[in-house]
């Protein structure tokens, strides 16, 4: 996503520091970088606030919600998000636990949006090999296709069809919901921020030439 602001107010600051043009771009700069290390912040939040991010799932906001940092020649902030689709165990899976046979839940609930209700999901839990659990979903006409792990499944009179992560949303996508819109609280504390930033930048060449 990138963060545009005006583009006078290069020239706005460059008429009250006197006509200096390049210094007025260096000012843009570090206003615009000193504000984006916040606006990421504000959109972590807002995804925060919007989904429901479970603490054991793997979405790590602060790797996949970053800046990149306005240059001299481009003083456009930009918010970058990157992943594949999320797996649903990283959201709300109720219960959260493993279970065989008669044990396992007639059913289980889960969501992705905090302000919507928990609908049932098809799937259950699951402990890989490796020690990592899911939820999963059997995949209906898909069958194991290494023939040791149909045999064992069949060898202990387990379904053999293939299991696989049931997923949710990619973290770009719900970053843009946060960031979308008129009416953006992370758009509007980014404005305001920028503002102070450009403020507290000039205040501080003016002093230092004057000193």
């Amino acid at each position: 996503m990138d963060v545009k602001f005006e583009q006078d107010s290069i020239e706005k600051i460059s008429k009250e520091i006197g006509g200096i043009e390049y210094k007025a771009k260096r000012i843009f700069q570090q206003a615009v970088n000193r504000t984006m290390t916040k606006a990421v912040e504000y959109e972590r939040e807002a995804v925060r606030k919007r989904y429901v991010i479970s603490a054991g799932g793997e979405i790590d906001l602060w790797k996949q919600i970053r800046k990149k940092s306005a240059t001299y020649s481009n003083p456009v902030g930009q918010i970058i998000s990157s992943s594949t689709m999320n797996r649903m165990s990283s959201f709300l899976v109720t219960p959260r636990r493993l279970a065989h046979g008669a044990g396992r839940p007639a059913a289980y609930r889960g969501k992705v949006l905090r302000d919507s209700p928990t609908e049932q999901v098809k799937g259950f839990m699951v402990r890989f090999r490796s020690g990592r659990e899911e939820f999963v979903h059997r995949v209906d006409g898909k069958k194991y296709e290494t023939p040791k792990l149909l045999a064992e499944r069949l060898a202990k009179k387990l379904d053999p069809t293939k299991i696989e992560p049931l997923y949710s949303p990619a973290t770009p996508f719900m970053a843009a919901k946060g960031w979308a819109g008129d009416d953006s609280e992370v758009q509007k504390k980014t404005a305001e921020l920028l503002e102070k930033n450009i403020r507290k930048q000039i205040d501080r060449f003016l002093k230092a030439r004057d000193s």
